[in-house]
């Protein structure tokens, strides 16, 4: 699994309202903060799913 599907995973794990930091759930996987954000909210896809 990516890094980055990692840190998706651990997101979504978390119980509803459950609070946490982009920016430190990115940097314990080793990835960039924005991109993180921006694929869990949907705004961008991974680009492995855009080929």
């Amino acid at each position: 699994m990516d890094p980055i599907d990692k840190a998706i995973e651990e997101i979504k794990s978390r119980g509803p309202g459950e609070e946490f930091s982009y920016r430190k759930i990115a940097k314990k996987y080793g990835v960039p903060d924005t991109t993180l954000r921006r694929i869990h909210q949907g705004k961008n896809v991974p680009i492995k799913e855009q080929q």
